[in-house]
């Protein structure tokens, strides 16, 4: 759909995180918008890329069971839901429970299932990035316990709207069936991961929009600087560089506009 190349772009240079050497975890992101803004379509572009899982629905005990080992062996960087509601639109301690799991998932990652379903110590901690999709209202129902949970500062929040104007323009281009033939990506990651250098002066020229978002959610900010630096870091791969340039501090500026749960009208 047209005015969301920051979103490929956000979902490209997340996919790319995984790639960097070191301790740094790979990115994960939360897309927030409207039913019918392109959410799932978007993510079902990455259908064919490298290392990428993408599921429709699934349990914490069909993640582990089917997919734990291509998470430890490497095969799989990022799971990627389209609609994040199945998932957690179950009764409160059974949703509750999958999101403490994608928690240690995408942190510190899981060593060990110890449920009656599952009983299994891994040999390494099953770990990865998440791209999930979930609507503004369903968000706001559980936007609460999330915190709580400390579920949302472990992904970097992305959402948008539509103006009366881009509205217009999407209709337009529906009218005449624009809408057909989207391709599905291709990008070309590296065969190893990559030492990458950022500098703290560059580092410093992001801190004015980590304070920004730390003031409007309440939060110190401290995992919001550092996923805004993994981006930039993101983009230097992308580019097969090992070093952060201030182009890609000026990508990051200008894509954090849609970092937040402002929902900015393009």
């Amino acid at each position: 759909m047209i005015k969301l190349s920051f979103l490929d772009e956000l979902v490209k240079l997340t996919l790319y995180s995984s790639y960097i050497k070191g301790e740094e975890q790979p990115i994960s992101l939360l897309i927030c918008a409207n039913a019918e803004s392109a959410k799932s379509e978007t993510l079902k572009k990455c259908v064919k890329l490298d290392k990428v899982l993408l599921l429709s629905d699934a349990t914490a005990f069909e993640i582990l069971k089917d997919h734990a080992d291509d998470i430890i062996e490497d095969k799989v960087h990022h799971i990627l839901i389209p609609d994040l509601i199945p998932m957690v639109s179950k009764r409160w301690e059974t949703s509750s429970s999958f999101i403490a799991f994608l928690n240690m998932l995408i942190a510190e990652g899981i060593i060990e299932s110890c449920t009656f379903a599952l009983h299994r110590k891994f040999k390494k901690p099953v770990k990865c990035g998440l791209i999930a999709c979930i609507t503004p209202s369903e968000l706001q129902d559980k936007r609460h316990r999330w915190v709580g949970q400390g579920f949302l500062s472990r992904l970097l929040p992305v959402s948008w709207s539509y103006s009366e104007t881009t509205k217009v323009t999407i209709f337009n281009d529906i009218l005449q069936r624009e809408y057909r033939g989207e391709p599905v990506w291709g990008y070309k990651f590296p065969h190893k991961l990559m030492e990458v250098n950022l500098s703290s002066e560059l580092a410093g020229k992001l801190l004015p929009y980590t304070y920004q978002v730390a003031q409007a959610e309440g939060i110190y900010g401290f995992r919001y600087q550092k996923h805004l630096q993994r981006l930039a870091m993101s983009s230097a791969v992308a580019f097969g560089r090992d070093t952060v340039l201030n182009e890609d501090i000026e990508k990051v500026i200008d894509l954090s506009k849609y970092l937040n749960l402002s929902f900015t009208a393009i």
